[in-house]
């Protein structure tokens, strides 16, 4: 027993350290646990873009060129971007909007115009309402009865969504540009042209890699009518929108992250790894 105990008052501060630094990594363990485990009530759905029962509906095709990406903030949780918006779809289409969506008492038919009428981004944050997607002009039509809208470069602030740190410094940032419909699926349903749909090469994000541009076509609903006076037991099915979603993927560098953040925690670390084989008197 003496001798414990001069085991004990020869390296106590050993003995402490290691009980803190036990303490602190429990701690730190329970707490993402915790973390991982809350989860918050979804007021808002995203199924996978299936047109059975509206195969009638216009069809409006989108494609997106990043060009340029900047003022990421983290803090914030928003960042700029810039490029090239377009949409294209055939004459088939045209006529079906013309069918849905015919001005009788007017006697005027109304093709489809690819503005903010009929598009607008969700998470944009442009102060003059979503100007990123301009004011719609006569398509180009091809000879083979194909319409085509071209605009010059757009540039907006965007609202990031995903902000999860819990895995720093190993985290991944998605930086998404999103575009919804204004009119339901039954009368428009909205594709991404997938093959056109690119990031510039000029395209990066300081500290961390590019993997690669993500795309969603989705169809979205939120347990709301908005306001609207719909009878008892409507479903809302009919306030379903076709919803676009262009993701920029990016990863943390091993090299940068391991100077700037694991190269002054491991010198830390040796030092106090040192002085649990030094005396204390020294």
């Amino acid at each position: 027993m003496d001798f414990v105990r001069r085991l004990f008052r020869l390296y106590f501060h050993r003995f402490f350290l290691l009980l803190f630094l036990g303490s602190l990594i429990t701690v730190f363990v329970i707490g993402s646990r915790i973390d991982l485990m809350s989860e918050r009530v979804a007021t808002e759905a995203y199924r996978s873009a299936d047109v059975r029962g509206n195969e009638d509906a216009p069809r409006l095709e989108i494609g997106l060129f990043v060009a340029n990406l900047y003022a990421v903030d983290h803090s914030q949780g928003t960042f700029s971007a810039d490029g090239e918006i377009w949409g294209r779809w055939d004459d088939e289409n045209e006529n079906r909007w013309m069918e849905f969506n015919s001005n009788k008492q007017a006697g005027e038919d109304i093709g489809i115009s690819f503005d903010s009428a009929f598009i607008y981004s969700s998470n944009a944050l442009s102060e003059d309402d979503q100007s990123f997607v301009k004011k719609s002009i006569a398509p180009l039509i091809y000879p083979d009865k194909k319409y085509y809208y071209q605009f010059g470069d757009f540039s907006s602030d965007f609202k990031m969504h995903q902000l999860d740190y819990r895995k720093f410094p190993f985290e991944s940032i998605y930086l998404p540009i999103e575009l919804r419909t204004k009119f339901p699926v039954q009368r428009l349903v909205l594709s991404v042209d997938e093959h056109d749909s690119l990031v510039s090469d000029r395209v990066s994000l300081q500290g961390y890699r590019f993997v690669g541009l993500k795309i969603k076509n989705a169809f979205y609903s939120a347990k709301t009518f908005f306001g609207h006076d719909v009878p008892d037991g409507w479903s809302a099915d009919g306030f379903t929108y076709s919803h676009l979603q262009w993701e920029l993927h990016f990863r943390r560098a091993v090299g940068p992250s391991f100077v700037r953040l694991f190269l002054p925690l491991a010198s830390a670390m040796a030092a106090v790894i040192f002085s649990l084989v030094v005396s204390f008197k020294v």
